[in-house]
């Protein structure tokens, strides 16, 4: 049997060389089966593909629709114009989010964030939303599946109009904000029992300087996951021989089996110092396509503005196209935790771009949240050889919503005779690697 290397995610970013690159004396790759690496390098590429091949200029015909909603015509003409009625609303509940501040102080934390619940209480329809939220179980709207993936199901409206942020309705950020006071509070009632510890075992020591509330939003969006998907799988029959199939020796291989999969290779694991570098000559050098699948979006991060705004435009006006996955999820809970964050405008540090790089112009930009950051790539993109699409799916079987945790950045991934040519960053890095983290 013949056997070749390919690219798989690992817990740090590596970066595949091509056979032409010199191999490094503590590189790691995976060795497998010819057919079953191209078959894995092609299911890498379809997983960026799938949901951006379909994109394509923003129109207002509503004549139109059906090739960005999908589905019957009338079904998508009308689910169309009801995400352009919603743009109204979509605006008002951002707006609060931008210029609401929830206070971090103990005495005063519970009456801000009533005021805020009481902003989002009293908006005239809170109903309205383009996004579902985490809702996805038994709705109206339009899903579709994807054909290279018969499990899952897309919401292909939430990318019906270029630009937009697709946030789900006033009615889910009030539930938020409900969680997180009740949470908040609960914690204080545990702190105030409690004389000689400061902290509870599920948030960790409270330090001065930490923003327990952005820790407390983020365990409550975890918990509406969790309880969404948990409801799916208590109505499906027989699900402990279905969980016990599906997770068996049989279908997830023992560390002691991939243990010898681990070989001296061509996989060259990259730092915080060199993947910047790598990232840019790997673009640069890229002739047909980039394919880039993004899971969080740090919008103060200057190697990651650099990427969006500078880099790929750059890579784009030369006749390569580029596609670009946002997972929907994470410009959500980052848009309604504005109110919680405290780290305001960014001071970038000077980027060190090597030699023919484009030079750090557009990216310099401050911004004050990441739907911000999102907004000024379309809007930067509009019109250039680039498509760029939300991530919005559910299982197909239970109908909960799948957050796309996938973080990859695919170069040339042409494939040809069977083998694909070019590289690929892969692992924990999401745009770029931020100072002192994986990313993971």
């Amino acid at each position: 049997m013949e056997y070749t290397t390919v690219v798989l995610p690992v817990a740090v970013t590596a970066a595949a060389e091509t056979p032409d690159d010199v191999r490094g004396e503590n590189a790691l790759a995976v060795v497998l089966p010819v057919a079953a690496a191209a078959a894995v390098a092609n299911l890498a590429t379809a997983f960026v593909v799938s949901a951006v091949a379909s994109a394509s200029e923003t129109t207002t015909d509503t004549t139109q629709v059906h090739k960005y909603v999908g589905g019957d015509d009338s079904i998508g003409v009308q689910h169309f114009k009801t995400v352009h009625q919603n743009q109204h609303q979509q605006g008002a509940l951002e707006s609060i989010m931008a210029s609401t501040r929830v206070s971090l102080e103990r005495a005063t934390c519970i009456e801000s964030l009533d005021q805020l619940i009481t902003k989002l209480s009293t908006m005239s329809d809170r109903s309205s939303g383009i996004s579902p939220g985490f809702d996805c179980i038994d709705n109206a709207l339009p899903w579709n599946q994807i054909g290279v993936f018969p499990q899952y199901e897309t919401l292909d409206s939430v990318n019906a109009t270029r630009g937009i942020i697709p946030l789900p309705s006033p009615e889910s950020a009030l539930e938020l904000f409900e969680l997180i006071k009740f949470a908040w509070q609960t914690r204080l009632d545990y702190e105030a029992c409690n004389t000689t510890e400061s902290y509870c075992s599920c948030i960790g020591n409270w330090r001065p300087n930490q923003n327990i509330l952005k820790q407390i939003c983020n365990q409550v969006l975890e918990q509406v996951m969790a309880r969404e998907a948990s409801a799916c799988l208590r109505a499906q029959p027989d699900i402990t021989r279905m969980w016990n199939e599906a997770y068996s020796h049989d279908t997830c291989p023992l560390p002691d089996t991939m243990d010898c999969l681990y070989i001296d290779s061509l996989i060259r694991l990259l730092t915080n110092e060199t993947y910047l570098d790598s990232y840019i000559q790997a673009a640069l050098a890229a002739t047909s396509t980039i394919d880039v699948s993004i899971c969080y979006l740090f919008y103060t991060d200057p190697k990651a503005k650099y990427i969006l705004l500078d880099l790929l435009p750059y890579v784009a006006a030369r006749g390569v196209k580029v596609r670009v996955l946002f997972e929907l999820a994470i410009i959500e809970s980052q848009c309604l935790q504005m109110p919680l964050d405290t780290s305001g405008i960014d001071r970038d540090a000077p980027l060190h771009l090597p030699e023919g790089s484009p030079p750090y112009a557009r990216g310099a930009k401050q911004f004050r949240s990441a739907t911000e950051l999102v907004r000024e790539f379309f809007n930067l993109t509009s019109g250039m050889n680039i498509e760029a699409r939300y991530w919005f799916a559910r299982d197909k079987a239970c109908g909960y919503r799948i957050k796309n945790h996938g973080k990859c950045h695919i170069f040339d991934g042409n494939s040809k005779n069977g083998k694909v040519n070019g590289k690929v960053i892969a692992g924990g890095s999401n745009v770029a690697p931020r100072p002192g983290s994986l990313d993971t």
